[in-house]
């Protein structure tokens, strides 16, 4: 080994050494320590306020009413289990005529 290569990985490994030290000193600084104390203690001024969008409704029909009464009797819900080897899983299941249908 001639004396260029032995130069050239001794200055590699400075170099490395060096980068190691900087990361390590950039890491090391602690963030700014923000306040959280007041964060949750404080109560609300004032309420906000609520704007609902004015209700419209279409007038009630004897045929609106049954139509809605037919669909709500057909809806059918269940819970349904779902096993994966060691693990099983409970969940809702609703059945009955698709929306828009009826």
């Amino acid at each position: 080994m001639d004396t260029n290569k032995k130069i050239l990985i001794g200055a590699i490994g400075a170099a490395v050494v060096i980068g190691g030290v900087a990361i390590g000193l950039l890491l090391s600084k602690t963030p700014e320590k923000a306040d959280l104390s007041t964060i949750h203690t404080e109560a609300a001024t004032e309420a906000p306020k609520e704007t609902l969008p004015a209700a419209t409704q279409a007038p009630e029909t004897e045929e609106t009413t049954e139509g809605q009464e037919d669909a709500a009797s057909s809806v059918s819900a269940s819970i349904e289990t779902y096993t994966s080897g060691k693990v099983s899983i409970q969940y809702q299941s609703a059945s009955g005529p698709e929306p828009g249908t009826g």
